[in-house]
């Protein structure tokens, strides 16, 4: 409908005296997919709202998708209200309240002649209201409130928590300490609730510390004993993971974030659903603790014990920190004979085997001394590199590895043995090394590179007892490389694992099509692991790929390989398709009633 027309319209509504409406531009309590980045970060979209102060009514309507809202869309809002509502609200207002001086303007000049008042407030209550009701509607009534509400909570308290959290993000502490690694914290200003803490690492879904009020609590929540009855402490997460009265918080005070990934929750979540948020006394704890976790040298975590004064919103904070664990595993180490008149690098190797057998910290510490005795323990790179959950950090230790096994072969026994290093138990930190250095390139979606060093593996140990030939594989049919797949097939014929009949599966489809070998080798490929196909079929129906597997012919076997060969299917045009036309004729096939003679 024209606009002018609507304007009449609304001009036509008896002003009612004493009638308040509050609104104009707002971010809603909601999130979108962005139209041109589906798997980016979402976006929270703009928009318009009304709302009546007597009646409590209110009308809304979003932008468009992409788009930010414009004083246009507010004013449309404004007058659809007062029309669509016109039975409940008895008239349009007489005073008109927006918080954008720029809004007020664009109202005034359109309605001028309705001797409206507009005015700039600098609080909305009642439209802060509405967007709750709001939220709460999406949630179930399951809203977490906002940290802000917490009282004499302040917004630059939270800016010094937010810093904290950034300084704790970017250092992480995860490749440092694991999930079994309990830090005990001691000092006069630490809650009872908080005294030991966890940082939840790389095993662990999320990123950030767990609190709890005692060491059994912590145990019996690690080794998954009891059901925990809470969950208190900080966690990092897309700014989607938060409520939105944080939201709110981050957006409109520019407080510091560390990365898209990093917002910090701050929550104590019980077993029945309720959620408290943390006062002002262990906020500004919890801000100390991030600040001192953040810092923490590799030589302190390795002594076990530490003390560490940090500055916070209330002022310093002093702490005695320690890894109970770390320290009581040391105590009960056995003692390894190691001779005398060993080398470096043998001295070094026997720490870097009871650095593989160990946990938490532990390991970390055992590979540290390993090469500070002798820079050339590959294996003691190794375990670094594991321990790091960044691809590029782990691409760099792992490096080192590789130049330190090269280093520990030597030159000209490195070519001696070529083509036989799987008979020789020394060159194994080598193999080790070079195999997690082309994953990391993997990782960091550098395949081609990878590819070179999964071929000169499987050239320096043909037995591949580490089993390169099927990463290298899964490259290979990415890369469309059909010939050398095929010769690789080929070279390992015997191999039982389920990828190799799908591998033969897609390499004859892109050669022949749909033909009477291919439905063969389809059917082949379904008596290994008829799970691999489905999973092709429907990736999101696909366990952890990482999970070990359990048997041969398992739902987790059948991941790891749906998940290497995926990207290879799925770039081969009609083959998915086809697949899930044979199995529907194998399923027409299987119901088909069988004819009997009587």
């Amino acid at each position: 409908m024209n606009m002018s027309i609507i304007q009449a319209r609304f001009k036509r509504l008896p002003q009612r005296a004493g009638e308040v409406w509050q609104g104009g531009i707002v971010r809603f309590p909601i999130w979108v997919d962005d139209p041109g980045d589906p798997d980016g970060p979402p976006l929270r979209p703009s928009g318009a709202i009304w709302v009546s102060l007597r009646t409590g009514l209110f009308h809304a309507a979003l932008a468009k998708a992409g788009e930010e809202a414009a004083p246009e869309l507010a004013l449309e809002t404004l007058l659809q209200f007062g029309l669509k509502r016109a039975k409940e609200l008895e008239g349009r207002p007489a005073r008109i309240e927006v918080r954008d001086p720029g809004l007020r303007d664009a109202l005034a000049a359109s309605l001028a002649a309705l001797d409206t008042s507009i005015v700039v407030v600098e609080d909305q209550p009642a439209v802060r209201d509405a967007l709750r009701r709001s939220e709460e509607e999406d949630q179930d009534g399951e809203l977490i409130p906002g940290l802000m509400e917490v009282p004499e909570m302040s917004v630059e308290r939270v800016r010094a928590f937010a810093e904290a959290a950034a300084l704790f993000y970017t250092a992480q502490p995860w490749d440092r300490l694991a999930n079994e690694d309990l830090v005990a914290v001691e000092g006069e200003q630490v809650p009872r609730d908080m005294r030991f803490v966890g940082v939840l690492a790389e095993a662990s879904e999320l990123r950030g510390l767990s609190f709890f009020d005692s060491r059994r609590t912590f145990e019996r929540a690690f080794d998954q004993t009891d059901a925990p009855t809470r969950s208190n402490g900080v966690i990092f997460d897309r700014i989607d993971g938060l409520p939105f009265a944080d939201v709110d918080a981050w957006q409109d005070h520019a407080l510091p974030v560390a990365s898209p990934d990093a917002y910090p929750l701050s929550a104590d979540f019980a077993v029945d659903g309720t959620v408290q948020r943390p006062n002002t006394r262990e906020l500004s704890f919890s801000e100390g603790l991030l600040r001192a976790l953040a810092t923490a040298t590799d030589d302190e975590l390795d002594a076990g014990t530490w003390q560490a004064r940090v500055e916070t919103f209330d002022g310093p904070l002093d702490l005695r920190l320690s890894l109970p664990l770390l320290l009581e595993a040391e105590a009960g180490r056995p003692r390894r004979h190691v001779p005398r008149n060993v080398t470096a690098l043998v001295r070094a190797q026997d720490l870097a085997h009871e650095a593989m057998d160990a946990t938490g910290r532990l390991r970390i510490k055992l590979a540290r001394r390993a090469l500070a005795i002798s820079e050339d323990c590959a294996d003691a790179w190794v375990v670094l590199a594991d321990a790091v959950s960044s691809p590029q950090a782990a691409l760099e230790l792992y490096e080192s590895g590789v130049r330190a096994g090269e280093a520990a072969i030597g030159a000209e026994r490195f070519e001696s043995l070529r083509g036989a290093f799987g008979d020789h138990p020394d060159t194994r930190p080598y193999l080790q090394a070079r195999l997690g250095l082309a994953q990391a390139l993997a990782d960091l979606d550098r395949h081609e590179d990878a590819g070179v060093h999964y071929r000169a593996l499987l050239e320096l140990d043909p037995d591949d007892g580490d089993g390169v030939r099927y990463p290298l594989l899964a490259h290979l049919l990415r890369e469309k490389a059909d010939d050398e797949a095929g010769r690789l097939l080929d070279e390992y014929a015997d191999d039982s694992d389920p990828m190799w009949p799908y591998a033969r599966l897609l390499v004859r489809y892109r050669l022949e099509g749909d033909t009477e070998s291919t439905r063969a080798a389809f059917a082949a490929a379904v008596a290994a692991n008829p799970h691999v196909a489905k999973y092709l079929l429907d990736p999101d129906a696909m366990p952890d790929p990482d999970a070990p597997s359990s048997a041969s012919g398992s739902r987790e076997d059948a991941a790891y390989v749906a998940d290497g060969l995926l990207d290879a299917f799925a770039a081969t045009e009609g083959v998915l398709g086809w697949m899930a036309a044979q199995k529907t004729q194998r399923r027409r096939a299987k119901a088909r009633p069988s004819r009997r003679v009587h």
